[in-house]
């Protein structure tokens, strides 16, 4: 899979240009971008079997060296192992309760005043129930009934 942001028609024109279509680009069924969400389904048809012509890592370095933003879709293996996510530190190993030590993927914007980070791995199913429903002012008896009746799950670890 190849993922292609020709949203802007800058960028729908070099599209076209790499592809060696460009008169695509001023085919009026397609001319702006609203128009191309419209038709979808028949530039589609168009457009998948140019490039099926060529591997996924062929069309990404042409269409990034002629300046539109495009990227292979990558598995998360790949993904773990790109050098990019290393340098990025990208994948944090965590702490998880059942699992032990796991690798995630980490937080993808980066804000200099309010840097997210992963605080903890994604809990268990029913984790943090007592937690929320004290929080939302319900007492210990209360939850305990909640419990008891089935209304809500609670995990072995809770």
């Amino acid at each position: 899979p190849l993922f292609v942001a020709a949203g802007t028609d800058k960028f729908w024109r070099l599209f076209c240009d790499v592809l060696g279509v460009p008169e695509l680009a001023s085919d009026e069924r397609f001319a702006e971008n609203p128009k191309r969400v419209d038709q979808a389904e028949e530039l589609t048809a168009i457009v998948e079997p140019i490039l099926s012509r060529r591997g996924c890592r062929e069309w990404e370095a042409l269409l990034i060296e002629k300046g539109v933003p495009a990227a292979a879709v990558q598995t998360i293996l790949e993904f773990f192992q790109d050098p990019q996510v290393e340098a990025m530190d990208m994948n944090p190993v965590i702490r998880h309760a059942t699992i032990g030590a796991l690798r995630v993927s980490g937080v993808p914007i980066h804000f200099s005043s309010t840097p997210g980070t992963i605080q903890r791995a994604a809990p268990l199913l029913g984790e943090h129930t007592r937690e929320v429903l004290r929080e939302i002012g319900r007492s210990d008896a209360e939850i305990s009934s909640l419990i008891t009746d089935g209304v809500v799950g609670v995990s072995a670890s809770s």
